[in-house]
């Protein structure tokens, strides 16, 4: 039997295929983002989907519909008196700066003024029921949503996270008047803060019908073709949910396609043994990175899309506009600025051969003879030096550079340093010393600017993994099922009810464990995590004490707040000050393919690989644009180095579906599961 992991990236669509004896493959096929479905089921087209077990699969599909206001026409259904909170928000700017006295609130809002209804229902401050729904005022409301056409409706009522007995009258009585609507709770997220819960149930039903068609319609062609089983999802957090949950929460899927490279870069990180890892993810479109901090991802309780607040776990992915694709572009006062605006997989980079015109980065490392003319997919897409170069001279011509050269080397350059400016947020800026951390590049343009933005950041060890274009898609496969749980408790730390706080983890963690058994988890391989976001009195927003188990006590939770407080901001308050806030389980199933993946990396290989070291490797020399001077350097095949080799600076390591650049003074290695380990040489 076969396990799948896909995923469908701006540019490419990857797949790796995991068989059980420990072998593996990978492929890629060009996105086509009106048919996302589609590019799955080409890049299947070879595969017998009788003999799959599973199909792991990770998509931004709901990413791209909130950013181009792509989802279903949606209305609110809320309080009385709270008509025009979705609008009028909260005190907090989740863009533009706090002290920005120029800063103007342009994002469209989520839900148009008429497309916001009120009932007559109120549940107190403290979760008693004031005033129920009633139902002909319901039945009032079903008919105006009726005449506006809405394809789907979000419940939002005050403090349902405390009771959601009103929400629940609401949308049993409006499902049975509006047979096809889309129709979603806010108290299916129970946290405090009306306005992000809000948000959260209103992005959830504006994408619910087209991620249900998306997962519908890839499920019916994948079953048309043989596959028997399920198909499971990415979630933004790290972790695998089923069909049926993607139909009610489909904002999970968020960031399901960035997270498969953290998840991949934490399995990798316990492979070679390195605690602290900052991960470099590559593509045509964009650069996503992270960072690892004591093998553990970063798991924030929130993120932030556009200018939305969105309440649901996520894993600390900072995306930028630096890809393969980015486009070279001269701003009016004439400097050459890189993306954010990316060629794509249509036209795609000058070199593709396919109408594009404009110079972006794979046309500058190509110009540079990074890359070589046929170092993409073993040759499949072949890259036209001639238009990329005609690229470059139309834009040096633009800028006023003499030399062709220089302004390729001067593109790559302003790419590395966007980049190294992401990744030095989310690790340096957070404590992470460089000296400790392992850069992890990969994605299709990865392997090219590691080393480069290593140097930046002053890191000097960079594993590009096996298969690095594919490495996302290899995330899915090692992922677990993953449920998140919450419920606000606001206490004082003084005035918490110990026993209250132990009962309500317990229960939510039980819940979370029946949900699994349910799914087919052994008990087993069930993983239950406590977690209690506390703060200081006064403070906004609250930071998470994990917890091994439930035998605590509050003093144990007032030191451990402190510490990890004064690790991250370097002070801390007496334990009384503190408050808890939320209480959170994450329930996990461990998945049954990673076993697979121990097996292949214990010495099985993703391509076929011969017996070669580095001087065997070599296929042919090109002269490359290094520090400012062109270099005779060898273009090594990365499928022939046997584990041991070592490649020294300068080099150009090509493989299927992505390519590594060994700069001068560096040196690489390949590790006993053939990763390629670059090492600089120590500065004296």
């Amino acid at each position: 039997m076969i396990d799948i992991g896909i995923d469908v990236g701006g540019t490419f669509t990857d797949f790796v295929f995991m068989h059980e004896d420990g072998r593996g493959e990978v492929a890629k096929v060009s996105t086509d983002p009106d048919d996302l479905a589609g590019a799955v089921v080409r890049g299947l087209e070879r595969t017998d989907l009788a003999q799959v077990s599973t199909i792991v699969h990770g998509t931004t599909a709901a990413l791209n519909a909130i950013l181009q206001g792509k989802g279903a026409p949606t209305a609110i259904v809320t309080s009385v008196g709270f008509r025009d909170q979705i609008e009028i928000g909260d005190t907090k700017r989740y863009t533009g700066g706090l002290f920005d006295h120029r800063w103007v609130r342009t994002r469209p809002y989520p839900v148009p003024h008429d497309r916001r209804f009120e009932i007559r229902e109120r549940v107190s401050a403290d979760g008693q029921i004031l005033a129920a729904p009633d139902p002909a005022e319901l039945g009032s409301v079903a008919d105006r949503l009726r005449e506006a056409d809405v394809g789907s409706v979000a419940i939002c009522f005050i403090n349902s996270y405390l009771n959601p007995a009103n929400e629940q009258v609401a949308f049993d009585h409006l499902s049975g008047q509006l047979p096809g609507v889309h129709i979603i709770k806010s108290a299916t997220n129970p946290e405090f803060r009306e306005y992000p819960r809000w948000i959260t149930a209103v992005l959830n039903a504006s994408l619910s019908p087209l991620l249900t068609e998306y997962v519908t319609s890839l499920g019916a062609a994948l079953k048309d073709r043989g596959y028997a089983g399920e198909v499971m999802w990415m979630t933004s957090s790290g972790g695998l949910i089923n069909e049926a949950v993607v139909r009610q929460e489909p904002l999970r899927l968020l960031m399901g396609g960035l997270a498969g490279g953290v998840t991949a870069s934490a399995f990798l990180a316990e492979r070679i043994d390195a605690p602290h890892v900052a991960t470099f993810d590559m593509g045509g479109t964009s650069s996503d990175v992270g960072f690892i901090k004591n093998f553990r991802t970063h798991v924030v309780p929130n993120a932030v899309v556009e200018a939305f607040p969105i309440a649901l776990p996520d894993l600390e992915v900072k995306s930028i506009g630096a890809g393969g694709g980015s486009i070279a572009w001269l701003t009016d006062e004439g400097v050459v600025k890189v993306g954010p605006q990316s060629a794509g997989a249509s036209p795609g980079p000058a070199a593709y051969g396919a109408g594009g015109t404009e110079l972006t980065v794979t046309d500058a490392n190509l110009v540079l003879g990074r890359l070589g003319a046929k170092s993409l997919l073993n040759g499949d897409l072949v890259l036209d030096g001639a238009l990329a170069y005609a690229a470059a001279e139309r834009l040096a011509e633009a800028a006023q550079v003499d030399d062709v050269h220089e302004l390729a080397s001067g593109v790559v350059e302003i790419a590395v340093t966007n980049m190294y400016g992401a990744i030095r947020e989310v690790s340096v800026e957070r404590g992470g010393d460089p000296e400790e951390m392992v850069l992890v590049s990969f994605g299709g343009a990865g392997g090219l600017h590691g080393a480069l933005i290593a140097e930046r950041l002053g890191m000097s060890c960079v594993v590009v993994p096996r298969d690095a274009g594919n490495f996302s898609a290899f995330g899915m496969l090692v992922a677990d099922r993953r449920f998140d749980y919450v419920s606000s408790y606001i206490r004082g730390l003084p005035r918490a009810d110990l026993d209250d706080v132990r009962n309500r983890l317990r229960g939510l963690g039980q819940e979370g464990r029946e949900r699994l058994l349910g799914d087919g988890v052994a008990e087993g391989d069930i993983d239950i995590t406590y977690k209690i976001g506390m703060r200081y009195v006064g403070q906004t927003w609250e930071e998470e004490v994990i917890l091994s188990d439930l035998e605590f006590t509050l003093e144990d939770l007032g030191r451990w707040f402190g510490d990890l407080y004064e690790e991250r901001y370097e002070f801390k308050r007496e334990p009384e000050a503190s408050e808890l806030v939320n209480l959170r389980v994450v329930a996990t199933g461990r998945s049954g393919h990673r076993a697979v993946r121990r097996e292949v990396a214990n010495g099985g290989a993703v391509l076929a690989t011969g017996s070669a070291g580095a001087a065997g490797a070599v296929k042919e020399r090109r002269p490359v644009y290094l520090d400012g001077a062109f270099i005779d350097t060898p273009v090594l095949d990365r499928a022939r180095l046997d584990p041991g080799a070592i490649v020294a600076g300068p080099a150009v390591v090509e493989e299927y579906d992505s390519t590594t650049l060994v700069p001068v003074a560096w040196t690489a290695t390949v590790d006993d599961d053939r990763n390629l380990v670059l090492r600089r040489a120590s500065r004296s």
